[in-house]
């Protein structure tokens, strides 16, 4: 009798920490890889090289639901080695807030989706070799939207490993010119629920 009665206090223990870490009044920090890719050309003419890192926080309105922002930093770096020879790299930053909701949860398992709205800033530099180096540099910014899915997977209770396929639609100043991206990222999200005895 014992022993049933503490199975059945383990399982509601277990079931109350995993809702606990989208109730409202908890809170979500994380960080994402993304953006990252390694490509060259025949005979390595061309080479192209490109990273991004998006720490995240977000804080449950209500159950399931969590606002927050989201800051994006990704560098580029291109090179020709043709004639004539050039280079460039560039800088992007993004600053957006995002709603997710998780729809599907379990103890270990949940799926969300995820909706972001920002504005994302660039700093890019051109050298051209033809002519004494030339080198040419460009400042600007554009809207993004981003829309995505994604699955956590809770290796303790309160850290989650976090996978995120996603949309990212660029709206450029360039004659309304768009851009749509399609990628994956890759982080950890930590959760800390409204209380600390829920974490337990």
């Amino acid at each position: 009798m014992k022993t049933l009665f503490a199975t059945g206090f383990i399982v509601l223990a277990a079931a109350a920490g995993a809702s606990a870490q989208t109730e409202k009044g908890s809170l979500m920090v994380g960080t994402s890889l993304s953006q990252l890719s390694y490509s060259t050309s025949r005979g390595g003419y061309s080479k192209q090289f490109s990273i991004g890192i998006t720490p995240t926080v977000g804080f449950f309105v209500v159950d399931r639901l969590a606002l927050g922002a989201e800051v994006n930093l990704a560098y580029s770096t291109f090179r020709y080695g043709g004639f004539p020879s050039s280079k460039a790299r560039a800088f992007e930053y993004r600053v957006a807030p995002f709603a997710r909701y998780y729809v599907v949860e379990a103890d270990k398992h949940k799926f969300f989706g995820q909706a972001s709205y920002g504005i994302t800033g660039f700093s890019t530099r051109t050298t051209d070799e033809l002519q004494n180096s030339f080198e040419r540099k460009s400042k600007g910014s554009y809207s993004t939207l981003a829309v995505s899915v994604g699955y956590d997977y809770f290796i303790s209770p309160m850290v989650a490993l976090e996978v995120q396929p996603y949309y990212l639609r660029n709206s450029t100043q360039l004659q309304g010119a768009r851009t749509n991206n399609w990628g994956v990222s890759v982080g950890l999200q930590i959760f800390f629920p409204k209380t600390a005895a829920a974490a337990q």
